[in-house]
């Protein structure tokens, strides 16, 4: 499938369950799936995704943000970016009342020097489980929580088992930002950044970071992007 649009594939305000599976997408401008107001199961599985350079702000492989009731499982897919702005999988809780217990598990993400993250976790995102992925290239990071103020703090998360080994970050392999909480990282990387409450971390490294500039170019990603399709 080659996808000239602004989404490969979207699934948009459904309430059925939905299904997403076996397909390859090439060439999005914005985002390769994009499952974003959901009230059902959504399952997206078994996907090649190589959105291509992009626009700007773009050029991001999956995308899931739901209403609570939503449950969302992103399994076994393939995923390649090469836009600098890009992230490889987002679950996200900006535009509606959060995303709660998704599910993002065995999937390959390679990253081509992205600013962003190979997995990220933006706003109101609570009780996920992101685990036993291959997220290689690089990136500013591996896995990223983000929060963008106190109330739409991303919260009790669990990341285990993510082989991270053949990615090289440009800022840290795992970020925490500050308004995080109550999140839990299982399994190895090199550097960490933690600058939220109670989470709880392995073997891991510090580093220093200064949160000004990451924090603005995050909030500015998301302005752009939401009007994008609004």
């Amino acid at each position: 499938m080659n996808a000239d649009e602004a989404y490969g594939i979207d699934s948009l305000n459904s309430a059925a369950e939905t299904e997403i599976s076996g397909n390859n997408v090439h060439v999005a401008t914005s985002v390769g799936i994009f499952a974003i107001g959901n009230h059902n199961s959504i399952l997206i599985e078994d996907n090649i995704i190589v959105p291509g350079p992009g626009s700007v702000n773009g050029g991001n492989g999956i995308l899931v943000d739901g209403f609570h009731d939503a449950d969302y499982r992103v399994t076994h897919n393939t995923v390649v970016c090469e836009n600098p702005f890009a992230d490889g999988i987002i679950a996200a809780g900006v535009y509606f009342d959060g995303t709660v217990g998704a599910i993002i598990d065995k999937n390959h993400v390679i990253m081509h020097n992205s600013q962003f993250g190979g997995m990220s976790l933006y706003g109101l995102v609570s009780s996920g489980y992101i685990g036993e992925n291959k997220i290689e290239g690089d990136g500013a990071f591996a896995l990223q929580v983000f929060g963008f103020e106190p109330q739409t703090t991303a919260s009790s998360i669990r990341l285990q088992g993510n082989d991270i080994s053949h990615f090289t970050s440009s800022v840290a392999d795992v970020f925490f930002s500050v308004d995080t909480q109550d999140n839990v990282l299982l399994g190895h990387c090199s550097s960490l950044i933690d600058l939220g409450v109670n989470n709880r971390v392995t073997r891991h490294a510090w580093q220093s970071y200064e949160r000004g500039n990451k924090g603005t170019r995050m909030r500015a990603k998301w302005r752009n992007f939401k009007g994008s399709w609004r």
